[in-house]
């Protein structure tokens, strides 16, 4: 696979290991190790265990991997300094709509992108979907983390407090 040298007869390995490194380079950019949402690419049970033992809330993007709404909601939102900021203390999991259609069912999203953040006890804290700024996906965060933070005191109020979803 190299090239020969022609003083020597022995074969370079020079042009190869740089085309190798180039191809790992582009293959590294292309799967996504660009600063962005840290995916948890586990199924939603798995992903939703992991943020009961950390004690954190689920984010749960819904999409569909052929929407271009939903790359556009990908490199236009997603993307965006204030939403990183906010996802970062969540555990997040990217699922795709038509797989997971019973769960977003569940939480009411039937548009792509759609996004829910779910509690401990993974009941729906806040959704959005649809084509959705940055500024009401951080609302919506904001708010579901303030929901999220409260719910331990609100559970003594009992069945009155669920029933306001």
């Amino acid at each position: 696979m190299g090239v020969n040298n022609r003083m020597s007869g022995k074969r370079s390995t020079r042009p190869t290991t740089c085309l190798n490194f180039g191809a790992l380079l582009l293959g590294l950019l292309a799967c996504g190790c660009q600063p962005g949402v840290k995916w948890d690419l586990r199924p939603y049970d798995d992903v939703h265990a992991r943020a009961l033992r950390e004690k954190k809330l689920t984010f749960v993007y819904f999409r569909n991997w052929a929407s271009v709404a939903c790359t556009e909601f990908e490199d236009k939102v997603l993307k965006q300094p204030p939403v990183l900021q906010a996802l970062e203390p969540l555990v997040c999991v990217p699922l795709d709509l038509l797989w997971d259609k019973a769960l977003a069912e569940r939480w009411g999203i039937s548009e792509i992108p759609g996004c829910a953040v779910v509690g401990q006890d993974s009941q729906l804290l806040e959704k959005v979907q649809g084509a959705v700024s940055a500024e009401q996906l951080l609302n919506a965060v904001q708010a579901a983390k303030a929901k999220g933070t409260a719910a331990p005191a609100s559970q003594s109020s009992g069945p009155a407090e669920m029933s306001k979803k």
